[in-house]
């Protein structure tokens, strides 16, 4: 049964896919998939919650005990992704201070133009 924090994981999830489909600005591109990460990381934690488990340090019956596994890999996760996006934004603010621009086709045009010449 799905509960309704899986459905908003799903729902940062696609709103992130769709942001990087449809976005031109690479600013915006780089918030949807940040927004995209961040429903993983919810669903991915929602799917192993369980209202009757208890952290380990609170709970000496190994049948109410839970998984630390999946809290450990999404804080991983969160903490590549947060070095991700940093460098992401220091990498734009490079590209438009180059170019002057922060549209992928303003870029793809200069790229071309590039391209043309060589």
């Amino acid at each position: 049964m799905v509960n309704s924090i899986e459905i908003f994981g799903i729902i940062f999830f696609f709103l992130g896919l769709s942001g990087l489909l449809t976005q031109n600005n690479i600013v915006k591109s780089v918030l949807s998939l940040s927004i995209l990460e961040l429903g993983v990381v919810i669903f991915i934690l929602s799917i192993n919650y369980r209202p009757e488990q208890k952290a380990p340090m609170l709970s000496n019956d190994p049948n109410l005990l839970a998984d630390p596994l999946p809290q450990a890999m999404m804080i991983t996760t969160i903490v590549i992704g947060v070095a991700v996006l940093s460098v992401t934004i220091a990498l734009v603010n490079i590209v438009h201070r180059k170019y002057n621009t922060s549209l992928w086709h303003v870029l793809q045009e200069e790229k071309d133009e590039v391209t043309e010449c060589t």
